[in-house]
């Protein structure tokens, strides 16, 4: 016979049953009595009992190998950003694996001569400089540099092309004629210098007759130069020797 058939019913099926106690009920069994814990009936047994951690926090993932194996399909979570599960006694690594590498390094001329063979096209949001005089100021498109030397051509907007000009003059300092003028492309001579400094090119209008030694830097020099009045002479340097050309 079943349990059912054999047990005593309390109650009647078409109608609730409520039992009234003073704070607890108890079953007996045989010669034991059972607590119903009537306030915790929506608890079960694995609710009651301690929770198992699946979610272990470490600060780094330098730590997981001082870390006690807390057995199978655990979740650990480093601080850092690692993660790790455990799988057999193993603790494997599940850190996403970033494409873009962060570092802070310091880039030397050898460093650059070694990582860079060729560059097909770089952009350089400022500047680009080193120790000798040379400055790419790609802000501002200039370049400074204390010689440049071009292998074709230059190629300029012509209302850019600035010529510099003076007319020789007194120095007050010295209370003499200024004879250095290498910066001009071209020289007016009013004044008459004991001598005359110039670049190779210059253009010199005389309005006097003088003769006047003439120094292109330090690579050519002429002692006697001619000037005659309301002349007009280009000025340069030919192996070393100083040409000297009647333009009118």
């Amino acid at each position: 016979m079943s349990i059912i058939n054999n047990s005593h019913a309390i109650g009647v099926d078409t109608r609730n049953l409520v039992l009234k106690t003073r704070g607890s009920l108890h079953v007996k069994v045989g010669d034991r009595y059972y607590e119903i814990d009537f306030r915790n009936l929506s608890k079960t047994k694995k609710d009651e009992s301690k929770r198992e951690e699946f979610i272990i926090s470490i600060d780094s993932k330098d730590l997981i190998n001082n870390l006690e194996y807390p057995g199978d399909n655990k979740l650990i979570v480093g601080l850092d950003g690692s993660l790790f599960v455990t799988k057999e006694n193993t603790f494997i690594d599940i850190t996403p694996k970033s494409t873009i590498i962060q570092s802070q390094t310091t880039i030397t001329p050898e460093t650059i001569e070694k990582q860079i063979n060729s560059l097909d096209s770089v952009a350089v949001n400022h500047m680009l400089y080193g120790p000798s005089s040379l400055l790419l100021d790609f802000v501002n498109s200039e370049i400074t540099t204390d010689v440049l030397t071009v292998n074709r051509e230059v190629n300029f907007p012509s209302y850019l092309v600035k010529n510099k000009c003076c007319r020789t003059y007194i120095d007050v300092d010295t209370e003499t004629v200024h004879t250095k003028y290498m910066d001009m492309d071209f020289i007016e001579i009013v004044e008459i210098p004991e001598l005359i400094v110039v670049k190779s090119g210059v253009i010199i209008k005389s309005n006097v007759d003088a003769t006047i030694p003439i120094y292109i830097g330090n690579n050519a020099f002429a002692e006697n130069s001619v000037f005659e009045n309301g002349g007009l002479y280009i000025i340069y340097a030919d192996n070393n020797e100083v040409v000297q050309t009647k333009l009118n």
